[in-house]
């Protein structure tokens, strides 16, 4: 995962070392992430000397003894990002990346970091920002079964996005039970977000099976469109599309739902609860997985990959009726 640093954010960081969040941040910094400074290395020797003091140390600590994998962890004299901030115009790493970034810099910095789709922090916000990227003593997954008795639970394991991509072969098996989960859920993905938009992309079957008329039913695609852009709060908005495949296609990659900085992996269908608000799903499994650990991160992109490779092979065969609606997304292609 990358992190883009200001110099006042440096500083900021560095002065939060009582912070009892402090150590394990820095220790996820050092093992995972790449350090971008929008500023030139020898800038840090224009400080003051107890700063300049601070500073060097603090690199020392960060830079020595690194992990293999990340021997190359720092960039310095980063022009990304410019600023003012142009968000919408961020793609790829740029939407799952940290900013750590002066309000001096771009006086709408607050407002865009209010807006829930990116981890933004202002100085002083810094280790609040990326403690919530791991869960308990430095945990980057965490089975969260036990704790959700409602898709509301959920809300305090999410992270700010830009998009949300669900894989799951059953979650329109049951009008009953979809009416109760999927609307719920897309509320909690996307709690962090106000007063902005998100891509909302969902995997599934193109038919289900009814046990009780033994017939096969295609799910009502323009209420569920219809229904799911009515969840975005006011002043929010939702570009919603449904990619229809087979079960084996679908089958490695099921039950696993994509966010910019984390993604959740369950071992049943999202279909948890039925209409009186019963635990009623027969996994025990539902993990939460931060993107800033790089095995995570790994596996976030080979799902992207995957599914990018479901559109492609639908594009091949000339089936572009199995991709419904706005065919809108920061990290898969679609075909227009």
């Amino acid at each position: 995962m990358n992190i883009y640093i200001d110099k006042q954010n440096l500083l900021s960081i560095i002065h939060s070392a009582k912070s009892e969040t402090f150590s394990d941040c820095m220790r996820m910094l050092k093992n995972n992430f790449c350090m971008f400074f929008t500023f030139a290395k020898g800038d840090i020797l224009q400080l003051d000397s107890l700063e300049k003091q601070d500073a060097m140390q603090w690199l020392t600590q960060m830079t020595s003894g690194v992990n293999a994998s990340n021997h190359d962890n720092v960039k310095w004299g980063s022009l990304f990002p410019s600023r003012p901030l142009n968000v919408d115009s961020f793609k790829g790493e740029q939407l799952t990346a940290v900013y750590c970034l002066s309000k001096e810099s771009d006086p709408k910095l607050e407002a865009h970091a209010k807006k829930g789709n990116l981890l933004i922090a202002c100085e002083g916000q810094e280790i609040t920002i990326l403690s919530s990227l791991y869960f308990d003593s430095l945990q980057y997954t965490k089975n969260i079964f036990h704790k959700i008795s409602s898709w509301e639970d959920l809300k305090e394991y999410v992270s700010p996005c830009t998009d949300i991509i669900i894989a799951d072969q059953f979650i329109f098996s049951s009008p009953e039970l979809y009416q109760k989960n999927i609307y719920s859920l897309i509320r909690a993905l996307c709690s962090k977000v106000k007063n902005s938009h998100v891509n909302i992309v969902v995997f599934t079957l193109k038919s289900n099976y009814n046990k009780l008329t033994s017939t096969e039913f295609e799910p009502d695609w323009d209420t569920i469109y219809s229904k799911i852009r009515k969840c975005a709060e006011k002043y929010s908005s939702f570009n919603v599309t449904f990619v229809t495949a087979s079960k084996q296609t679908l089958e490695e990659h099921d039950r696993t739902i994509f966010t910019n900085y984390k993604y959740f992996s369950s071992g049943d269908s999202y279909n948890y609860f039925d209409s009186n608000d019963a635990k009623i799903t027969n996994g025990r499994n539902l993990h939460a997985h931060s993107h800033a650990e790089k095995d995570n991160e790994s596996d976030a992109k080979k799902f992207l990959e995957d599914m990018q490779k479901i559109i492609d092979s639908i594009k091949s065969k000339n089936n572009l009726s199995l991709i419904k609606k706005d065919k809108i997304c920061n990290f898969l292609n679609f075909p227009q």
